[in-house]
């Protein structure tokens, strides 16, 4: 254990290891360099010399008790035996005191030696396990540069063959334009997998979403701001949610909040703006998912199919009820997609994804009819778990991933059914 007054390391410390009680010390140590002098030195040299030689397991001790008992030291008087002594303290002191300060002095430099070498043996081995971490984690970082290098290939690869195969009816924006898109969403998307959780298998579809405009239709009947369960929140929580994930892709797209009444918002530039307006929405109407397509969805991709305009599209309704008449509402996308076929454009064109809050049975009933009706399937895809049932509080990220999974299913599905 080190001297917590001198740190002595090789020559081993009297306060610490082997303290002597007859010694002049601090709390077991020799006071220190204040008090120094040729006297304390000598002093110190003749206590711990005389500390030594009575040790019980002291050889001279025990020769000399004998000769006290037996020999020649016994049969002397006490004068003659002090007058020796002090002849010998003579001599000893003259052959000692010549060899004390140089003999010191080698003691001092010889530990000083020692503790140098063990100083630059563990810089030395510092040195040798930092470079084994460094060389560990350069490998390490290059590993996952060269994974997260390999996903962004196979993601830009991927997105290049779909927009050849599912977007080549896309006229009205230059390749170039949708090339830097490519590559800025590919770029992108290793990280947002990992930050969105998003499975393996889906991660070289992700950057298929920042091709497309989205119109995410919101629910803002009066069945939604209650305090029964988290419809509210959860309506909110996948706006957000989407425009994130979006955002971290790289997309510059348009997106747009729609509730089936009421003022729509475009394009907000931040998310502190889509809390904004989505915190600006009066739940207090009695439209539905029907009335808000009918008059704020289809007419104006309908407008922009005339003019050879139409973007690829993402529409989101998000619902706690049914759509309204759910016969109608597959008519009306059934309608959409003649006419989009009338333009030439291809499946990937408009994908809708109908998502349910609330734990209405009879709504899960009659938006299931969407899945089932053939004529529109690979247009529509409802989600049939319960939004609300997949978010947990405080992980938005996980739950968007979950929802980008559901969309991203949607559009496999019209892919492969076209």
């Amino acid at each position: 254990m080190a001297c917590h007054y001198c740190g002595i390391t090789a020559l081993g410390c009297c306060g610490c290891d082997a303290p002597h009680a007859g010694l002049t010390t601090l709390g077991n140590h020799f006071p220190g360099f204040g008090l120094l002098s040729s006297k304390t030195v000598l002093h110190e040299f003749g206590l711990h010399l005389s500390a030594l030689l009575l040790a019980e397991d002291s050889e001279h001790k025990a020769s000399i008790d004998k000769s006290v008992s037996e020999g020649l030291l016994g049969k002397v008087g006490r004068c003659t035996l002090s007058a020796a002594i002090q002849q010998l303290a003579l001599k000893m002191a003259q052959q000692l005191g010549q060899e004390i300060l140089p003999t010191l002095e080698k003691i001092l430099a010889d530990d000083e030696k020692l503790k140098k070498q063990a100083r630059a043996k563990a810089e030395a081995a510092a040195i040798e396990r930092a470079k084994a971490v460094a060389e560990t984690a350069a490998r390490e970082t290059a590993t996952k540069i060269a994974n997260l290098k390999m996903s962004e290939i196979e993601a830009r690869f991927a997105l290049n063959k779909f927009v050849d195969d599912e977007l080549s009816w896309v006229k009205h924006v230059p390749r170039e334009e949708t090339e830097k898109r490519i590559l800025r969403a590919a770029e992108n998307t290793p990280v947002v997998v990992q930050n969105f959780k998003i499975p393996p298998k889906l991660a070289t579809q992700v950057p298929r979403l920042a091709l497309y405009d989205f119109l995410v239709l919101c629910d803002n009947s009066g069945s939604m701001d209650t305090d029964r369960d988290e419809r509210k929140r959860t309506q909110e929580s996948t706006v957000l949610g989407l425009f994130r994930i979006l955002r971290q892709l790289g997309s510059d797209r348009p997106f747009s909040i729609i509730p089936f009444e009421g003022d729509q918002f475009d394009n907000p530039p931040d998310e502190s703006a889509v809390n904004k307006a989505l915190s600006a929405f009066r739940y207090r109407t009695g439209a539905n998912a029907l009335d808000g397509l009918n008059t704020r969805i289809l007419p104006k991709l309908e407008d922009l199919m005339e003019q050879q305009a139409l973007p690829p599209t993402v529409v989101v309704v998000i619902t706690d009820g049914d759509v309204g008449d759910v016969h109608k509402f597959g008519e009306r996308i059934a309608s959409f997609k003649s006419y989009l076929t009338q333009y030439k454009a291809k499946a990937a064109a408009v994908l809708f994804l109908i998502c349910r809050v609330g734990g209405s049975s009879s709504a899960a009933n009659s938006l299931r009819k969407l899945n089932e009706n053939d004529s529109i399937k690979d247009m529509i895809l409802y989600s049939e778990e319960r939004l609300d049932s997949k978010l947990v509080t405080g992980d938005l990220n996980t739950y968007t991933g979950y929802v980008v999974g559901e969309l991203l299913k949607a559009m496999e599905r019209r892919i492969t059914k076209h």
